[in-house]
């Protein structure tokens, strides 16, 4: 069960950690742009 259940784990968090990551990137520059005008 174990093995069955983590495989669709890593499946889904793969794609969400990727998304995170890339919504970091995009919204420290702006945070930065709106804390220093």
């Amino acid at each position: 069960m174990m093995t069955r259940g983590s495989a669709p784990l890593k499946v889904l968090v793969r794609p969400v950690l990727a998304f995170g990551f890339a919504l970091l990137t995009l919204l420290a520059p702006v945070s930065l742009r709106i804390k220093t005008p």
